[in-house]
């Protein structure tokens, strides 16, 4: 039966259900059904009263929500298990994973549109409009609530303080100002009653119940049940069903168009995963549950803290939050006199309604519908579920709705009262509560927060630069034990630990010259070698002194500091720095300065002088401390290391050696040292210099056998596009090792990044693996790669010929102490072909030419490698692939055919998405386009640019614009150090792309294959025909190429394959060319 026969087979009589007539007295007195005025009757003055609370609350919650830390609002778990960072991207992002739709099955529709009306309209950012919003809907609570009362019968002075007494429990202060989905279901649940309430009154169609009940559903699976009681109430059982799947029939049909704007939605019907929740063991069992569903849900009880099991902490340097607030262990008025008083008016409150509940013979079907619900979340909850608290929106108004009930008996005045005093003592309780919980938090307050707070305090202190630090790491190591430089000598020998500043001092010990202010036009620094095979030196000349710090081995850093001026030196040990930490404990014994129990620094010679203490105590800078230990809560502790006159002449040398007393951590050694450098002649010194930088930048990056294209602290997951052109850039590098190890991660991922599966990442892996394959050179290697290629061109063909949106699950490999991180998750990689072309997704965009490209290209290298492997099938069907989406390509764009037949000259990085372009890898890209064409000038017009504007000078490199995507971990915040969020710093990709665009000024080869021509010197300009130049040791594939010019001729040393050799642009056109082959063997 449909929606026209339900309402036919009832309207000749009713106009409505055929229960609605014998009800229409229901609700109110026993006067009658007539229309007289009465206490009960809802009129203008509520809605009033109605749309007054909703702007009162939606103002309060957003008052509330600014005195919560903003990182509340981007955690998970911390607020009593909410899963606030999910549910905002889910609400703000198209692309983010909307997996959660198996259990709130339209949330994300529901809520993203007004979320993106609100971000378009007003011009807020993503979260704010989210908190809008939820603040919007949170009014509406409100005066739903109010309705439900005044139409259960209540008064209108009953029914406001029974709303007041509502908006005062710890449900609503808890949850109402919070983005969540658990206010909206909530609302539905409120929804569903009102209507049965209203029904009894003024009879409605069909339609609005199953409006109501697919509400109910679209919000929380379970919540349903309130829609299905509803129905059940107010129809006989047959039209209940039809009506039920006629709601059920929305949702779905409502669900598939959910499905087309977020892809990887999941269906709600069938879906498993919940099992966990079931009977969990942190739940603690029916009375814990039953405590917080009845009494925690309306008074606050004691706030606790317990370890989240979501989370482990894999290392004492973890920054993930290991705990999260809960109220589920807390006895019921745990947190004072005042919450045990409460607890018992609630407690009779409770009583009376619930008594008035089972005995009254009003309203019956609202009463069994309420019993019924009410019934149904505790069972439920008894079952389900971690933190109880967590749901008590749900259930929330029923509790209330049962102690509404109290005041339509005898005893009304005294119910009133009670519930007048209690929602008092709730409100302050509550408040006291929710405050409590806040400054339990705050213990997790990002130090950044904490830092930047201070810094608007006291701006005129010394704070970092945030400016071109640098990463200094072992290759392969784990995110957290990277140290941190930035110029003019500051550093962290890990990230919160503490940094290392210098000082130059006057008479008086105020600072003069110090390593933070010194402008950056004043300072050189450059790579040196170290002690350690692996990680360079960073070498500091200023005006002022020379430092070096360099890494000794996996537990000492060392510094050697030069002071040439008059001043009195001093090394400065703070909580702030380059990556700082909270300082919170500091010794001055045998010579040793102990930090935090764990860290320890000596010099030599011993410091004449030093002085411990707090340094927001005024006169830091300069007082004298006899005490040999500090300790304060606050971290901000500092430690002043000041020297003697002997060794504040200019000239002496300090020496100061950082030592970590924690064993390092056992890894799996990827690389080993470097092998032997690339030897080079040229008349610009900064070429070589640059070279050297990217690749020493390039290895420091490596997180065990993955890529970063960032700062690792900043990039917590691979990314494969700059992944891809870094395992590039390092495989002609020259260390096999390395090109093994990172084609191992890029050959076992089809995708990777925060962004997910993105329509390039094949097409580029394949590219990058097999130029490395050419590199390594050896067959093992090849025929373990070989399966990886087929799978990857084989997501090339499915995007190629889909008919259907193409949607890819992928694992979040990190960080690998966070669980959430560790599931598979799904997302749109393209949209049904179109004309034979890739409809393609890359981040947010769907850059067309750019996705076809890096597949055409990737279908060519695929080739490429089949013929190496011997399988001509494949090559041949590959190029096949490659030709016809060539010809749609040309078809499709005619007069863009100059990019079509250009595929074959450029290379792989010259690609790039149009978003790209202003940036520094999209300048690189374009100066690798003009390379192939014989533009040098244009070539090094860039590099002289981008020389000249260093993130920290000398080291060579760059800054990239930090993304506002959820894909970025920003784990800074957890550090006394970087606060610039607008960039990332150093830019990896960046350096893959200059690298790559330096060898290939040196030498390249213009296509493979056995007559392959290799281009010698394509970047280097006119101006140096009469100018020696040399290069040695420069990787090409299967082999190496050196050579040397002394104005009028050239002389090449080829190693490996027997190729053709032409000369850049610059060379003269009849200059001589003399070639010496060697064989590999030779």
């Amino acid at each position: 039966m449909d929606h026209a026969q339900l309402h036919r087979s009832h309207r000749a009589q009713t106009h409505g259900p055929p229960h609605a007539a014998q009800d229409c007295g229901e609700l109110r007195r026993p006067s009658g059904c007539g229309r007289t005025a009465d206490p009960w009757e809802w009129d203008r003055r509520d809605w009033l009263v109605a749309g007054l609370l909703a702007v009162v609350v939606s103002v309060g919650c957003l008052a509330i929500v600014s005195r919560i830390p903003p990182f509340l609002l981007q955690s998970m778990d911390l607020w009593f298990e909410a899963d606030t960072l999910r549910e905002v991207s889910n609400m703000t992002r198209v692309q983010d994973d909307h997996y959660r739709t198996s259990v709130h099955p339209l949330f994300s529709l529901i809520t993203f549109v007004p979320v993106y009306l609100l971000k378009q309209g007003l011009g807020l950012d993503p979260l704010q409009a989210a908190v809008l919003l939820s603040a919007l809907v949170a009014g509406l609570w409100a005066g739903a609530l109010y309705a439900l009362v005044r139409l259960i019968g209540c008064r209108r002075l009953d029914a406001f303080i029974f709303t007041l007494l509502g908006l005062a429990s710890a449900s609503s202060l808890f949850w109402l100002p919070i983005p969540n989905s658990y206010t909206w279901g909530s609302l539905s649940i409120m929804l569903t009653l009102l209507l049965v309430l209203y029904t009894e009154r003024r009879p409605l169609g069909a339609a609005a119940y199953v409006v109501a009940s697919a509400f109910s559903l679209s919000v929380t699976v379970t919540n349903w049940m309130a829609g299905l009681l509803m129905t059940l109430a107010r129809w006989p059982w047959k039209q209940a069903v039809q009506l039920s799947v006629n709601a059920l029939c929305v949702v779905v049909l409502l669900w598939g168009v959910q499905k087309i704007i977020f892809p990887t939605a999941e269906f709600f019907i069938g879906a498993r995963g919940e099992e966990s929740f079931i009977n969990h063991p942190q739940a603690g069992g029916p009375l814990k549950v039953l405590s917080s569903f009845f009494f925690h849900s309306v008074v606050a009880p004691h706030v606790g803290l317990m370890e989240d099991d979501a989370y482990v902490k894999a290392t004492d340097d973890s920054f993930r939050l290991p705990e999260r607030l809960t109220f589920q262990f807390s006895r019921p008025g745990s947190a004072g006199l005042l919450s045990l008083f409460a607890v018992g008016l609630w407690s009779a409150l409770f009583l009376i309604g619930g008594w008035r509940l089972v005995t009254s013979g009003r309203q019956l079907r609202f009463r069994q519908v309420l019993g019924g619900l009410l019934a149904f979340e505790l069972v439920l909850h008894l079952l389900y579920g971690e933190e109880t608290f967590t749901y008590s929106l749900n259930f929330v108004p029923l509790l209330l709705a049962v102690g509404a009930l109290g005041t339509l008996g005898s005893g009304r005045r005294v119910v009133v009262a009670l519930t007048g005093l209690l929602a008092v003592s709730v409100a302050v309780n509550n408040w006291q509560q929710f405050q409590t919980a806040r400054d339990q938090a705050m213990q997790f307050t990002p130090q950044r927060h904490l830092m930047t707070d201070m810094m608007r305090q006291d701006p005129d202190r010394l704070w970092p630069r945030s400016v071109g630090h640098v990463p200094l790491a072992v290759p392969g190591a784990p995110e957290g034990g990277t140290a941190y430089h930035e110029p003019g000598g500051d550093f962290s020998p890990q990230l919160s630990s503490f940094g290392v500043s210098l000082w130059l001092c006057d008479d008086k010990g105020n600072p003069v010259v110090t390593s933070k202010t010194i402008p950056l036009h004043e300072i050189h620094q450059e790579f040196v070698p170290s002690a350690h095979p692996q990680v360079p030196a960073i070498a500091t000349q200023t005006p002022y002194y020379e430092a070096t710090w360099s890494r000794l081995d996996a537990t000492h850093w060392e510094l050697r500091f030069t002071n040439r001026t008059h001043h009195v030196p001093a090394v400065v040990i703070r909580s702030v720095g380059p990556a700082g930490g909270p300082v919170t404990s500091l010794e001055w014994e045998r010579g040793l300065v102990g930090i935090n129990h764990r860290w320890s620094v000596r010099a030599s010679p011993s410091p004449e002088r030093v002085a411990l203490g707090d340094e927001n105590a005024t006169g830091w800078m300069t007082t004298a401390s006899s005490g040999r230990s500090w300790s304060g809560e606050s971290g901000w502790g500092y430690a002043r290391l000041t020297f003697s006159d002997k060794a504040a002449k200019i000239g002496e040398e300090i020496r100061v050696v950082v030592s970590d007393r924690l064993a390092p951590v056992e890894r799996k050694a990827f690389y080993g040292p470097a092998p032997q450098p690339l030897q080079l002649t040229l008349p610009e010194p900064r070429f070589h210099a640059s070279m050297q930088a990217q690749t020493a930048h390039l290895m420091m990056s490596l997180v065990d056998d993955e890529t970063r294209p960032g700062d690792p602290v900043l990039f917590y997951r691979a990314w494969h596009r700059p992944g891809a052109y870094i395992a590039s850039a390092l495989a002609r590098a020259g260390d096999p090792r390395v090109s093994r190890a990172l084609s191992q991660f890029l050959g076992t991922h089809d995708f990777g990044g925060g962004a997910g599966p993105e329509a390039d990442a094949p097409g580029l892996t394949i590219w990058a693996l097999t130029e490395a394959a050419v590199y390594i050179a050896d067959p093992v290697h090849d025929q373990w790669l070989w399966p990886h290629i087929v799978r990857k061109a084989g997501r090339i063909e499915r995007m190629l010929t889909a008919q259907e949106p193409v949607v890819e699950t992928y694992a979040v490999p990190s960080p690998h102490n966070f669980k959430h991180g560790q599931r598979t998750k799904t997302a749109l990689v393209a949209q049904p072909a179109r004309a034979g072309l890739i409809v393609g997704r890359v981040g947010e965009e769907w850059p067309t030419w750019y996705v076809n490209a890096v597949s055409y290209r990737g279908l060519l290298a695929a080739a490429q490698f089949a013929d190496r492997l011997g399988k001509a099938r494949q090559a041949v069907r590959w190029r096949t692939q490659a030709q016809a989406l060539h010809e749609s390509w040309e078809r499709q764009q005619p007069t863009e055919s100059i990019h079509a037949a250009l595929a074959e000259i450029l290379p792989m990085v010259a690609y790039r998405p149009p978003s790209d372009s202003s940036t520094i890898v999209g300048q690189l890209a374009r100066a690798h386009e003009a390379l192939r064409l014989e533009q040098p000038e244009a070539v090094w017009a860039l590099l002289r640019r981008l020389w000249n504007r260093q993130a920290s000078p000398g080291l060579y490199t760059w800054d990239a614009p930090r993304s506002n995507r959820q894909e970025i971990a920003d784990g800074w915040q957890f550090a006394r150090g970087w606060r610039n969020e607008a960039v990332v710093s150093p830019d990896y990709e960046a350096a893959a792309l200059l690298l790559k665009l330096q060898q290939d000024m040196l030498a390249y080869v213009e296509e493979q294959g056995p007559d392959s021509t290799v281009v010698i010197g394509a970047g280097m300009v006119a101006d140096w025909r009469s100018e020696p130049m040399a290069v040695s040791g420069l990787a090409l594939p299967g082999g190496s190429i050196g050579w040397a010019w002394d104005g009028r001729r050239m002389r090449v040393t080829l190693r490996g394959p027997a190729r053709t050799i032409r000369l850049g642009a610059a060379f003269p056109k009849d200059a001589e060319v003399s070639v010496l082959h060697e064989s590999l063997t030779s």
